[in-house]
């Protein structure tokens, strides 16, 4: 009897530790996963050092948008653009590619008083070869050209226009998915301005004013020399 009872105590006293080893355990794993962010999984799925989480894709495709003059008065007719620039080797679609499954680019704005864009006109696309297919793509850089009116009765200021362009970035492999770049157009009513931004708009560079261009949210405000470096002048 007094051996059973032994035996009996004996075991309970296992089956403690062996509870108490356990909890232990699962409670140093635990701090372990809290300490590298992995909350939910010890093996890091939601992120942290272990995590699958990819990184961030780098940027391949910069977006502009530009005002042929500095200031613009009541009443008048002005040519504005956005440029897009992509990366050594790669490109975006063109405005009208050849497959339904390919993204095209596409410039839309909102409408605000007393300043009315219109007439958007995209350039042709080239035509490249990519895995055995024909596809319309704009190149390394693309001027997209449209126009404001500024109704009689516009308020003398500053005046913001939204623009935003989407588009698809592809290499020779393959395509990323489709983005879209916010690039508010800043626009000053007042007394007629000068010319501005002759490298996209054409007019001589002695009557023009170099303007600094609004850029989409990505992109930095000193790359528009470096792109004319880098490419020359757009028509």
């Amino acid at each position: 009897m007094i051996r059973q009872l032994r035996h009996n105590v004996v075991a309970i006293l296992v089956g403690a530790l062996v509870i108490a080893t356990v909890f232990a355990v699962s409670a140093t794993l635990h701090a372990q996963n809290d300490s590298f962010g992995n909350q939910n999984d010890p093996f890091g799925n939601q992120g942290g050092a272990f995590g699958t989480q990819e990184e961030p894709e780098s940027q391949v495709v910069d977006v502009f948008s530009l005002l042929s003059v500095t200031s613009v008065r009541p009443g008048g007719t002005y040519d504005c653009a956005v440029l897009v620039t992509a990366e050594p080797g790669w490109h975006i679609n063109s405005a009208s590619p050849y497959q339904d499954w390919l993204i095209p680019a596409e410039l839309s704005y909102d409408t605000i008083p007393a300043l009315t864009p219109h007439g958007i006109v995209y350039p042709e696309g080239v035509d490249v070869a990519l895995a055995d297919e024909r596809i319309s793509v704009f190149g390394d850089s693309t001027v997209i050209r449209f126009q404001i009116s500024v109704d009689e009765d516009a308020v003398a200021g500053e005046h913001i226009l939204p623009l935003r362009f989407t588009f698809q970035p592809c290499d020779d492999k393959m395509c990323r998915a489709p983005e879209t770049a916010d690039i508010p157009l800043y626009i000053t009513v007042g007394d007629e301005g000068v010319a501005a931004n002759a490298v996209v708009f054409g007019t001589s560079a002695a009557d023009a004013e170099p303007v600094e261009p609004e850029v989409s949210s990505v992109t930095s405000e000193n790359e528009l020399q470096r792109l004319i470096d880098e490419h020359g002048a757009w028509g």
